[in-house]
């Protein structure tokens, strides 16, 4: 389990229409970038930054390994990417616009090779105890 202080948020969106050259990712996607300190160090990193991103909703991109998302990196920064429903990616967007999200709980599987497997995770706004 791990908690992170958020200390930055980077909120983007984008729209393209379906087209031969992106046609697996025709219409809107949001997504947010978010940056933090660990209350425990990964392989020595403490600062952290984290990619979430909306799932599918069409189910294009069907979960086969039973994760929510992965740890990518490790130096020179860990890199957590996340991949949510659409309904908790709404809410939680509306949390970071809204100055609301201040904290983050991870479960993970303990890293191997520079990469883990994220299993689960708990956006607040509030100190997590």
């Amino acid at each position: 389990m791990l908690t992170i202080e958020v200390t930055a948020v980077a909120m983007y969106a984008s729209h393209r229409i379906s087209d031969r050259a992106h046609p697996l990712r025709p219409g809107c996607h949001g997504w947010l970038q978010l940056r933090g300190t660990t209350d425990e160090p990964i392989k020595g990193q403490s600062d952290v930054e984290i990619s979430v991103h909306q799932a599918a909703e069409d189910g294009s991109a069907p979960n086969t390994n039973n994760s929510i998302g992965a740890l990518i990196q490790i130096k020179p920064g860990a890199h957590i990417v996340l991949d949510i429903p659409p309904a908790l990616f709404d809410r939680v967007w509306a949390m970071a616009s809204g100055e609301q999200l201040r904290h983050l709980w991870l479960s993970m599987r303990k890293p191997q090779r520079n990469k883990a497997i994220v299993l689960s995770v708990l956006f607040q706004n509030q100190p997590i105890e």
